[in-house]
């Protein structure tokens, strides 16, 4: 954003000549937003003059110079008038139309007919122009949460208070007029002709009108067309520019309507019908949806708000009445539809910023005092009109301690005070406690809570001047045996059972459940219960909306997507789950699926994976078959467990359901789901060291038939307890056949030691028959 250092002096009561630049530049980049940068800029007036259009010959435009004293022949140009005032500029030795890079702008453009009296045609129009100057680039992005920053009289305002200089009161700048408020449609009367509607109060939170019956259309305004050419606006005509100056002056965006082209005197603002169009000032038309915001005359967009103005209620040289807006749209509002007609303006530029909805008023007072100022004639309605609700006051306390501890120093309360009505705050000090009141016009967005007040004040005591003083923090000894945990159990499956990791998404894919036919459902719903999923307020899309309850169908998925490249595959995942569908069932998961389509798995394969994977994370799993109801349909009855660990439920494994799977692929599988938080939080025995035994052990082997409901963990926990001496229990042998019915054969080979001497033969018989005698009682027939 461009500004002019001259035209912010207008609003301080100094020399904007006396001013350091550079160092204005870094005190406002070390107080309040970023300026990239400065140019110093002069308008060089001696090549330019006044010229009037006396005749048109053909093609050629015959020009009258009474400074000059010539009469000249200058080209044609598409605005030509006989009697208009425009300017010209001598290059070398021809004159050429003077354009807006002859008022120091950027910008390209021919600059329009001009204001200029006949008494003053001689050069006199000159010495109302400032030919030097200095434009400051401001980034629009630092000034993003200030949106009372958007126009020279804001920055202006920062500046005064920075350098510690007079800023002026707005009351030179307005004329006051009589101001009648409405909360939702206004009531035409003898004060004002115009009634104003809001229909959609959350698009339009205020509007304010003006009807001005009578009024001169002009050329534009001489000083006036050079500064805006110096920000890079473009001049037009008197009655626009003004508009287009009050915003780039206050910030506020406003527009003049020909009301001589409205409809009937009725201005309504509402939603927009869908694919209702309009036709833009630029010339483009377009096509409108239910979500944007349009000023109506009660029957026709005449502007797309916020935005621009339509093209068929534009002001030209013709217009001899206009209606005066200025209004406040939601920030949001604006930003979706000029996202959407992919059309940014300067004005929709500051409403998505959030604008002070009580300087819409002061908008349309400096209007009419910016008419008055230039001369040109005007008859006005009685009454400015204003629909909606004036912004309420805002107040904060915060205690002067606070503001103390916050930045770290000691600060006067007389510098808080000053500070802040330099701002202007109000103010009111006592036993140690501000009471703030907030002003309308940094309210809207940038000051709310008490924090933000320590912001104004520290910017302006300087962050530079407090002491800088790294935060302390007390740190501990982190465990890091669950990270070790987690990396040794993936390069397990990773590089023992050669298994390859998924990263999926955290959602259910819709499209893939409507394939394998299957829904999730929570516990509660196994158990009879309604079941539900956890959805996320702001979803992917339409088919990543539900997080997950089981990692099982995304494996499921991987499968159906590589099954055309793999034979077998096995694949493991760990994620986060939400199994209840609340977000406090939160927790990690690891699962797994085993596939092979040319052969069959076979169930104990695998859980001698399992086993040898627990032993080799210091665990033990115990299976213990899993209840048919409280099976997934994906899950095979009676090939599929419970996996406990220390008595604790920590999970399921199994063979997939053939009928099942071959919604996905072809072949067998095996999958298996574990409780991720347990296998990383679970408390292993500690492992001491014990010496080994000097002396030599003997090993025993027993082979016996044993009722099937004797489990081999059974038997090997209560061998072990019978005898110090016996170090070990292993299973050798495991053998069963149809016709021994409830019975199976068991080979144990258990190891005897004895720490202090050789055991002998004698002692080895008389533990071994401690062990028969045991097992008979067990209903053992020892072979």
């Amino acid at each position: 954003m461009k500004l002019s250092l001259s035209w912010l002096f207008d609003y301080i009561d100094a020399d904007w000549r006396s001013i350091d630049v550079p160092a204005l530049v870094s005190l406002f980049n070390k107080t309040t937003a970023e300026i990239e940068g400065f140019d110093k800029i002069n308008i060089d007036l001696k090549k330019l003059a006044a010229a009037q259009i006396k005749s048109v010959n053909g093609h050629v435009l015959v020009v009258e110079v009474p400074e000059l004293n010539q009469t000249i022949d200058m080209p044609l140009r598409d605005d030509a008038k006989v009697g208009n005032v425009y300017l010209i500029a001598k290059e070398q030795d021809t004159y050429q139309w003077a354009t807006m890079k002859h008022f120091a702008a950027e910008k390209e453009g021919i600059l329009p007919a001009l204001k200029i009296l006949q008494k003053d045609m001689n050069g006199l129009w000159k010495k109302s122009i400032v030919e030097d100057d200095v434009i400051i680039h401001l980034d629009n992005k630092s000034v993003n949460h200030r949106p009372d920053m958007w126009g020279h009289r804001g920055v202006a305002r920062e500046v005064a208070a920075m350098l510690n200089l007079p800023f002026k009161a707005d009351d030179h700048l307005l004329i006051s007029h009589h101001v009648k408020e409405y909360e939702k449609k206004s009531v035409a009367g003898k004060d004002h002709s115009f009634e104003i509607a809001i229909e959609n109060p959350d698009s339009c939170k205020r509007f304010a009108g003006l009807y001005i019956e009578q009024i001169q259309s002009e050329g534009s305004i001489p000083w006036m067309a050079a500064r805006l050419a110096k920000v890079d606006s473009r001049p037009i005509s008197a009655l626009v520019d003004i508009t287009n100056y009050i915003m780039l002056e206050l910030g506020q965006p406003m527009h003049a309507f020909d009301a001589g082209k409205l409809s009937n005197k009725s201005i309504v603002v509402r939603n927009a019908k869908n694919k209702e169009t309009i036709a833009l000032l630029d010339g483009q038309t377009l096509e409108l949806t239910a979500d944007d915001c349009v000023v109506t005359d009660g029957q026709k967009p005449i502007a797309l708000a916020g935005i621009m103005g339509g093209k068929e209620s534009a002001v030209n040289a013709a217009t001899q009445s206009i209606f005066l807006e200025a209004a406040c749209f939601d920030a949001a509002v604006i930003r979706k539809t000029a996202m959407h007609v992919k059309k940014r303006s300067e004005s929709s530029a500051r409403f998505e910023k959030s604008l002070d909805p009580n300087q819409i008023v002061v908008a349309i007072e400096r209007y009419l005092k910016l008419l008055d100022e230039n001369g040109i004639a005007y008859k006005a309605s009685d009454s400015i009109i204003a629909v909606g609700k004036l912004a309420t006051e805002k107040k904060l306390e915060v205690a002067h301690i606070f503001i103390e501890q916050q930045l770290g120093v000691t600060i006067d309360s007389k510098f808080i005070i000053q500070t802040l009505e330099k701002l202007e705050f109000s103010v009111d000090y006592k036993n140690g406690i501000y009471q703030i009141v907030i002003p309308s016009f940094r309210a809207t967005k940038d000051i709310a809570i008490q924090q933000d007040i320590v912001e104004e004040v520290g910017r302006f005591y300087g962050y530079d001047k407090i002491t800088e003083v790294l935060p302390s923090r007390e740190t501990k000894a982190f465990d890091l045996s669950p990270v070790m945990r987690k990396r040794k159990i993936k390069q397990l499956l990773a590089y023992s059972f050669k298994m390859r990791e998924l990263y999926t998404y955290a959602f259910f894919d819709e499209s893939f459940l409507n394939i394998i036919n299957w829904q999730p459902v929570d516990a509660g719903a196994m158990l009879g219960r309604p079941g539900k999923t956890l959805k996320v307020q702001e979803a992917v899309s339409e088919n990543w909306q539900r997080l997950v309850t089981t990692i099982i169908p995304n494996l499921f998925k991987a499968v159906h997507v590589h099954s055309n490249e793999e034979d077998r595959m096995n694949f493991f995942e760990w994620a986060r789950i939400w199994p209840d569908g609340t977000p406090e069932s939160e927790r990690s998961s690891l699962s797994g699926i085993f596939v092979d389509q040319k052969k069959q798995i076979d169930f104990y394969d695998i859980k001698l994976l399992f086993c040898t994977f627990a032993r080799m994370m210091g665990m033990q799993f115990d299976w213990i078959k899993a209840d048919e109801n409280d099976l997934q349909p994906w899950y095979l009855p009676y090939q599929t467990a419970y996996l406990m660990c220390d008595g604790v439920k920590i999970g399921m494994a199994g063979k997939v359901n053939p009928a099942f799977f071959s919604r996905i692929a072809t072949g067998d599988a095996f999958i298996f789901e574990l409780d991720g938080d347990f296998l990383l939080s679970h408390q292993l025995p500690i492992k001491r060291y014990a010496a080994a035994s000097k002396y030599p052990g003997i090993l025993r082997d027993v082979s016996m038939l044993v009722p099937v409901a004797l489990t081999v963990k059974q038997l090997r926990t209560e061998l072990v307890q019978l005898d110090p001496k016996i170090t070990n229990v292993a299973l050798m042998d495991f053998f069963e056949k149809p016709e021994w019915k409830d019975q199976k054969s068991l080979t144990f080979r258990i190891s005897l030691v004895d720490v202090d001497a050789t055991m002998t033969t004698a002692q080895a018989d008389a533990i071994m028959l401690k062990v028969n005698e045991y097992l008979q009682k067990q209903g053992a027939v020892i072979r």
